[in-house]
C-alpha cells in the first residue's frame, strides 16, 4: 500500500482542507472511497479514522481520508460543504494520481459525526456518482426528540 499525505482539496481551509490518499497495491482502475472522521463535528481530525482508511485500502480501494472545518471555526454547513468539495475533488480527478483510478463512482464512509457527513455528502451528489454510503453510528435524524428520554 502506498500513502500520499496532505493533499489539498480546499486550499482556503489550510490544515482542514487536507486529505491523505491511500492507494492499494493494484492501483490501475481501483475504485475510490472518501472517508470522513467523527468528533461531534467539532473535534478530531483525519488521523482518528486512519485505521478504517487502511482497512478499506487493503480491500483494494483507493481511499481519500480527509479533514474538514470544525464548528468552532465555521458554522454548519461548512463541514458538509467541505465533504462535498472533497467528493468532487475525487470525482473530477483533480490530483494526477486519481486519474488512473475508477473515480466515476465513489464510496462515501464515515463514523459518528463522520457517518452523518457521509450520508449528507452521498445524498447531495448525483446518484450516478455514488457507489455506496457507509454510515457507522452516524446520526441520521438530528431533529429527533425521544418522548422517553433517559438522560435529562
Amino acid at each position: 500500500m502506498k500513502r500520499i499525505n496532505n493533499i489539498s482539496y480546499a486550499d482556503k481551509n489550510g490544515f482542514r482542507g487536507l486529505g491523505d490518499l491511500f492507494l492499494p497495491d493494484n492501483q490501475e482502475g481501483a475504485p475510490v472511497a472518501l472517508v470522513i472522521h467523527g468528533g461531534s463535528w467539532n473535534a478530531m481530525d483525519k488521523t482518528s479514522i486512519t485505521p478504517l482508511a487502511i482497512l478499506i485500502a487493503e480491500c483494494g480501494y483507493a481511499v481519500f481520508n480527509i479533514n474538514y472545518r470544525l464548528l468552532d471555526d465555521a458554522p454548519w454547513p461548512a463541514c458538509g460543504d467541505d465533504c462535498i468539495a472533497a467528493a468532487n475533488f475525487l470525482l473530477q480527478a483533480v490530483h494526477p494520481v486519481i486519474k488512473q483510478l475508477d473515480h466515476s463512482k465513489i464510496v462515501v464512509a464515515g463514523a459518528s459525526a463522520g457517518g452523518h457527513l457521509a450520508l449528507w455528502t452521498g445524498l447531495h451528489l448525483p446518484p450516478e456518482n455514488v457507489r455506496a454510503i457507509i454510515s457507522i453510528a452516524g446520526p441520521a435524524d438530528l431533529n429527533y426528540q425521544s418522548k422517553n428520554q433517559v438522560c435529562q
